[in-house]
């Protein structure tokens, strides 16, 4: 059995998947910070995951990156900052058109149970409003609204769901006190 293969066969993990998962857990147990830096989510696979693959390293700085070429991979997991920071990707972020139909978050079944608690802290906290199924009727519903097929227009659409969600929160917040 080849050093690779040994490396990622205990965990049944992919790379992207543990970066994801790194990346999450950190922004998630730091809510007061907007991104992390590398030397944080490699200490955090190694943390989760044991020993680090040296797939992370690239996967971290190109081919989980949203806005860069497709290298070779197209998943749109991670934003990198001007300061060299990273974050999770959230629908509406600019991306590099090679990655259109880039994975922008792990599917249930490619996270451990443990972690799937992240799926929900993503879906309900950090990108609220993200249709759960990407390319299925959720994602057709958002350009049916915004009229056309173009990335911009489905971010358009899906910020008027995030401002009619947050008035309607607001609303209810006040109703609430006033009673």
């Amino acid at each position: 059995m080849g050093t690779l293969q040994a490396a990622r066969r205990p965990a049944q993990v992919s790379i992207a998947t543990q970066v994801w998962i790194a990346t999450a857990l950190l922004l998630q147990e730091n809510p007061e910070r907007r991104a992390v830096n590398k030397s944080e989510i490699l200490e955090m696979v190694r943390r989760e995951f044991g020993e680090v693959h040296p797939g992370v390293d690239p996967h971290i700085s190109s081919h989980c990156v949203a806005t860069g070429k497709r290298s070779p991979a197209t998943h749109r997991m991670l934003i990198r900052l001007a300061r060299g920071e990273f974050r999770l990707f959230r629908p509406g972020d600019d991306y590099h058109p090679d990655r259109e139909r880039g994975k922008m978050r792990p599917n249930p079944e490619e996270i451990p149970e443990k972690y799937r608690f992240l799926l929900d802290w993503y879906q309900t906290e950090y990108a609220p409003g993200m249709p759960t199924k990407l390319f299925g009727p959720d994602a057709l519903l958002l350009r049916i609204e915004a009229g056309a097929s173009g990335r911009r227009d489905i971010s358009a659409a899906h910020d008027r769901h995030l401002a009619d969600a947050q008035e309607e929160e607001h609303r209810s917040a006040a109703t609430s006190r006033s009673a």
